[in-house]
């Protein structure tokens, strides 16, 4: 199974500073496991799971690692969280987009 923390599709972190970011990465991955588990009941369902949301989470950080700046202990945590709260805003948007769209039969 692919870590989460694996840099989406063919870009593999080749080079020792991508490398070092995604060892970055790994102490975080329970406490932000637990943040979404936390954070993402409401848009947990059947098509999308909690690997899936840390998957998305870790995808972003990796494609917008160029604008991390390290302020300090905490900061890569705390930059993390923001990208998490992102992606379940917008998980969130979408399932409300997907339920209005549905068509509802009322008896009259």
């Amino acid at each position: 199974m692919e870590s989460p923390i694996d840099p989406p599709g063919d870009e593999s972190p080749t080079d020792a500073s991508s490398q070092t970011f995604v060892r970055s990465l790994e102490p975080h991955l329970v406490r932000l496991t637990l943040h979404l588990r936390r954070r993402g009941a409401g848009v947990l369902r059947g098509d999308f799971s909690l690997d899936d949301l840390l998957q998305t989470v870790f995808a972003r950080a990796w494609e917008v690692r160029e604008g991390f700046e390290d302020r300090g202990p905490g900061s890569r945590y705390r930059w993390l969280v923001g990208i998490a709260t992102n992606v379940l805003r917008e998980r969130r948007k979408y399932l409300q987009a997907k339920d209005r769209d549905r068509v509802r039969h009322v008896e009259s």
